[in-house]
C-alpha cells in the first residue's frame, strides 16, 4: 500500500486478522471499520425517505472519458457536492 493509504473492510468474518504494526505506523496507514445496518433497518429508512419525499443530492456525469475527466477535475478542486454519479448512456 502507498503511504497514507487506508483499508475499509466491508464485511465481517468470525476470525481475528493479524496486521503487522510497524509498516502500519511507519507508512501512516489507516484501518477504518463500519457496521452496515440490518436489512429491515435499511427498508425502514427507505420507507421513511419515500414517505417524506427525501431525495439524494447528486451531481450527474456521463459515463464516458470526458464525463470522468470533468468529475475528477471538480473533485480535485473540491467542487463535488455530496455525491458524484456516473450515468450510462441509454439506448
Amino acid at each position: 500500500m502507498a503511504p497514507g493509504g487506508y483499508i475499509l473492510p466491508l464485511g465481517i468474518i468470525d476470525t481475528n486478522i493479524n496486521i503487522p504494526l510497524v509498516p502500519l505506523v511507519t507508512n501512516g496507514l489507516l484501518i477504518k471499520g463500519s457496521i452496515i445496518a440490518a436489512r429491515h433497518t435499511m427498508l425502514e429508512m427507505l420507507g421513511f425517505a419515500v414517505t417524506h419525499d427525501i431525495k439524494p443530492v447528486v451531481q450527474k456525469f456521463p459515463l464516458s472519458k470526458p464525463g470522468i475527466m470533468e468529475a475528477m477535475d471538480l473533485l480535485a478542486h473540491g467542487e463535488i457536492i455530496f455525491r458524484a454519479v456516473f450515468m450510462p448512456r441509454r439506448g
